[in-house]
Formats: structure tokens, sequence, C-alpha cells
């Protein structure tokens, strides 16, 4: 792995925030938060430690407040810590309707990876954002012969 990217994972549902960490491994280390407030927090904490996360995937649909909270006030607190955007923001989201009030949210967001996910949707979704995806499939890995082993002759 040439770079590996600092990715926070905001899910209040265990399975599936560990299922998107596992499609992420390849890519970087991710921390998982259940809510919208504490990722609001951890990404403030990061950043002013001078750690940010590269890359927030987060839920719209959080208990209390919303996932798109969340991206409104970490698009806020960026302005005023260091005056232009700096963290990619991808909603994770079953939802698929196209009111007025989703694309406003997608206004503040670099992405949209649609739930259920496969390896494939993290692995465009992080395309989209520039994010080289080159490193193999989990699945290739695990089917790939070891080239470092002598071959049997």
């Amino acid at each position: 792995m040439a770079e590996t990217f600092k990715m926070l994972i905001v899910d209040e549902d265990p399975s599936t925030a560990n299922l998107l960490k596992t499609h992420l491994s390849n890519y970087g280390l991710a921390d998982i938060v259940g809510d919208a407030e504490t990722a609001i927090n951890t990404w403030k904490r990061e950043a002013d430690a001078g750690k940010p996360y590269s890359v927030i995937f987060i839920d719209l649909m959080l208990s209390g407040v919303g996932g798109h909270v969340a991206a409104k006030e970490i698009r806020k607190l960026e302005q005023e810590l260091f005056n232009e955007r700096r963290t990619n923001i991808i909603i994770v989201s079953g939802i698929k309707n196209t009111t007025q009030t989703f694309y406003n949210v997608l206004d503040l967001c670099d992405g949209y990876i649609g739930k259920p996910f496969t390896e494939a949707k993290v692995r465009d979704g992080l395309a989209k954002i520039g994010i080289s995806t080159d490193t193999p499939s989990f699945d290739a890995i695990a089917e790939s012969p070891n080239e470092n082993q002598p071959e049997e002759e």
C-alpha cells in the first residue's frame, strides 16, 4: 500500500460499520463512531491535534442528530480551522430518494455509496474522490499464488 488514509466511519449499526471497515482495510486505518455528535467531536479533536481524517463515511439516518447535521457542522469547523475543505465526506446510506433535501446534503459531501454496499461500490466511491484503488481485491489477494515461494518441481 503506497499511501494510507485516515478514515472515520459513522454508523450506529456495528455490523455495517465493521463491514465497511473491512472493505477499507486496504486503503488505511479507520475509526468507528456510532453517532453524529461523537463524529463531530472526534473530527475536531483529531484536526486540532494535526491528525485530520482524509475521509469520513457517514450514514444519513442516525438516531438523534442525523448524518447531514454532522456533515454540515464538520464543513463549518473546517472553514473556521483551515479556511478550506480538507476532509472528503462520503454518504453511506440506503436512502434512494431524489428530493431536494437529499441533493442539498450531497452538496456538503464528496460522494455517495448506497447500502447494501460491496467492495466494488466502496472502491468506486474512493476512486471518485481521487483515492487510488489499484490495490487488488481481497478475493484476488487470497487466490493469487505467493510469488516468494519456490515453484514445486
